[in-house]
């Protein structure tokens, strides 16, 4: 299936190499499926024939980040201030303050968070992190608000959908912070059975069962996560995970590629 749709969309770029478009589609493309360098590649031969395309840059930076090089982030916060100094767009916001949180520089990446929700305040995905980076801070008060927020957005996108697991993780996490134990438990097993091998979906099951007081199981299911996918440099950015991962019980399998944050594309 995936060689099928890379052939059209290489067919695409081949037939207008003058159109940006296609080499935007087919970059977005190769970093949905994993391979991040011809992302990059690709993005930069759009970013070449449009140098003043806000998206593109967009793209080009979560491509960066998607790669898991650590040697890269700098690049992808230059391509996503350059988006924003064209256009100052929620997806541009996002994405920064997802690198800055992966960064540990959590002051910017709750103020990029902030510009980002400004722009779309739809995302419980988006409230999470920002809750996430005033948590980073130290700063459990003015966590608690977004931490709400994420919370009605995410039940919200559940009622929609029962089959959402993302929401379901989310909601797992978000209401085990908040000590709601069997609302958290019945989150955990609906995420776990619609996704089961989902590395986020792992993740967010991990912080749960921290958060309710299960050490044993937080690592388990975050070692499940890595297995599966989760680069151990999103640990970094991510308060909950960072405490499992810090203890001594914990044995991290190094993966830093393959890397994904939910990041915005356009």
């Amino acid at each position: 299936m995936n060689e099928k749709a890379e052939e059209a969309y290489i067919k695409a770029s081949q037939l207008r190499p003058d159109d940006w478009n296609g080499f935007n589609s087919l970059g977005n493309f190769y970093d949905d499926i994993g391979k991040h360098k011809e992302a990059v590649n690709a993005l930069q031969r759009a970013m070449r024939l449009a140098p003043d395309n806000a998206y593109i840059y967009c793209n080009l930076g979560a491509a960066y980040i998607d790669s898991g090089d650590l040697a890269l982030f700098a690049e992808a916060e230059k391509a996503f201030l350059k988006s924003i100094s064209l256009n100052p767009t929620y997806e541009a916001y996002t994405n920064l303050g997802n690198l800055y949180g992966i960064e540990q520089r959590f002051k910017e990446s709750a103020e990029s968070t902030e510009k980002a929700l400004a722009l779309d305040d739809q995302n419980f995905e988006v409230w999470n992190n920002l809750s996430q980076a005033y948590e980073g801070m130290g700063d459990q008060e003015r966590a608690k608000a977004p931490r709400a927020r994420a919370i009605t957005l995410a039940k919200r996108a559940v009622a929609l959908n029962s089959q959402n697991a993302g929401a379901h993780g989310t909601l797992a996490e978000l209401l085990a912070r908040d000590n709601h134990r069997d609302e958290a438990n019945s989150h955990i097993l609906t995420a776990l059975a619609l996704a089961p091998k989902d590395q986020e979906i792992l993740s967010e099951v991990a912080k749960a069962y921290d958060n309710l007081g299960d050490r044993k199981h937080a690592i388990n299911y975050l070692q499940q996560a890595l297995q599966n996918g989760l680069p151990s440099v999103q640990l970094n950015g991510d308060p909950g995970l960072r405490r499992i991962s810090t203890d001594p019980h914990f044995r991290s399998t190094e993966r830093v590629n393959d890397f994904e944050t939910g990041d915005a594309r356009v």
